[in-house]
């Protein structure tokens, strides 16, 4: 399958789609295969591999040294701003757009084109601004006149101060617009028409604009592995129809469809709740057994308790595994690691490490990692709201989980988790 893209597909329109398949081990045992079988199509140093975030970066990294050599592992950002030095633009960053949600918008795209199309090639830091002044752009993203006006005048300022500060949303923008400017026949290592392989994870938390950069950047034979499961898009901010979009145009490239349909990661307890959670069948039959408790408590405090109790006896059990405390609010963090203050192995806020122990993280941390153990922080109706990307969230929290998954919580809980299995007693 040398030349043709794959996507490790977990989309409902497509067929079965169940965490803990392992759809990133596949993916990165298919990129060495074909590394090891056709090492004059695949050389390691003209692969890529990119993570959806900076903890699964490192921790696909530290694992894959031996598996993937010289292959590059990193972030879509971080890969970004070394694509756009290659292509001769050199900028500086920021984290704040008042504006970043509009950009992730997937109508970018043909608005670009059309841009790319009418207006010639310029300094390109300038010409990214330019895009943003032009009318059709505008009148697409902003519909309320007000934060129409207020984008109007940021751009005109940083057009009259010559600024090359922007956020990670315009950087994506750039390269993109650098891509659409260079001839299609032109080679730039590391930025177009370059790497023999790439493997994206998480495809369905990326815009349209981040895809097709990075199928830009592929050789000629577009040769691709494209991770996703729709039941795990967490990022409000970023609209669904721009991955439906890629998929499109990996149809017209010859797409080959993978569907991992069976759970290997996680125990059967642990995917049956969260199929109660997705509201879609799991197929557990070759799943190993494992255990999922609620914990119902009356107030902070009990559960604090019930919560130092739990570690203990899960570190006692097994000294060498990782529990990781996961709650849905980055505010509880402190509160619950100052709850658990003295407990044996309990790693220092803010830190994530795959050494044994306990973590306290917030849902959005794991996406794409796992732990022997999670215990769920007080997963209440009010947090988990009835929408789909709140859902789609309490079901990554759940699926972290590999053996055993503790549910400690006094307020009520999240709709899709009542009825689900009875506290111990």
């Amino acid at each position: 399958m040398s030349g043709q893209a794959i996507i490790l597909n977990y989309c409902p329109r497509f067929g079965d789609h169940y965490t803990g398949t392992g759809k990133t081990t596949v993916a990165l045992h298919r990129l060495s295969y074909l590394q090891f079988d056709q090492p004059e199509l695949f050389r390691q140093e003209r692969c890529l591999v990119l993570m959806f975030n900076r903890t699964l970066r490192d921790y696909v990294k530290r694992t894959s040294n031996e598996l993937l050599g010289a292959t590059r592992v990193d972030t879509f950002s971080a890969w970004a701003l070394t694509a756009l030095s290659a292509l001769g633009v050199t900028v500086k960053t920021s984290f704040d757009d008042p504006f970043g949600a509009q950009k992730k918008n997937s109508i970018l795209s043909a608005l670009l084109a059309r841009y790319v199309a009418e207006s010639r090639k310029m300094d390109p830091v300038v010409d990214l601004w330019r895009f943003y002044t032009q009318p059709y752009l505008v009148e697409a993203l902003f519909p309320v006149t007000r934060e129409r006006e207020a984008f109007v005048n940021e751009v005109g300022r940083k057009i009259d101060t010559r600024n090359r500060i922007m956020s990670f949303s315009d950087v994506s923008i750039l390269l993109r617009l650098c891509q659409l400017r260079r001839s299609p026949e032109a080679t730039v290592p590391g930025a177009f028409n370059f790497y023999d392989h790439i493997v994206v994870d998480e495809a369905q938390d990326f815009g349209q604009l981040e895809l097709e950069a990075i199928l830009a950047a592929s050789s000629a034979r577009r040769s691709l592995t494209v991770c996703a499961d729709e039941k795990q898009k967490i990022l409000s901010f970023v609209d669904a129809e721009g991955f439906a979009n890629f998929k499109g145009a990996l149809n017209s490239l010859g797409l080959d469809k993978e569907t991992l349909s069976l759970s290997y990661r996680s125990a059967r307890e642990i995917m049956e709740l969260a199929a109660r959670v997705s509201g879609q069948p799991v197929d557990t039959s070759k799943t190993h057994p494992g255990v999922a408790e609620f914990h119902e408590v009356r107030d902070f405090a009990e559960a604090s308790g019930k919560l130092r109790s739990l570690i203990g006896e899960l570190s006692g059990a097994a000294p060498q595994a990782l529990t990781a405390v996961i709650c849905k609010k980055k505010a509880d963090i402190r509160l619950i690691h100052a709850a658990l203050a003295g407990v044996t192995g309990l790693h220092d806020e803010g830190v994530i490490t795959f050494e044994p122990g306990v973590l306290v993280v917030n849902s959005h941390q794991v996406k794409g990692l796992e732990f022997t153990n999670v215990v769920l922080w007080d997963p209440s109706e009010s947090d988990f709201r009835q929408t789909e990307l709140d859902r789609n969230l309490l079901y990554v929290s759940i699926t972290r989980a590999c053996r055993q998954i503790h549910i400690v919580h006094w307020r009520p809980l999240a709709k899709a988790l009542r009825g689900g299995v009875p506290s111990p007693h």
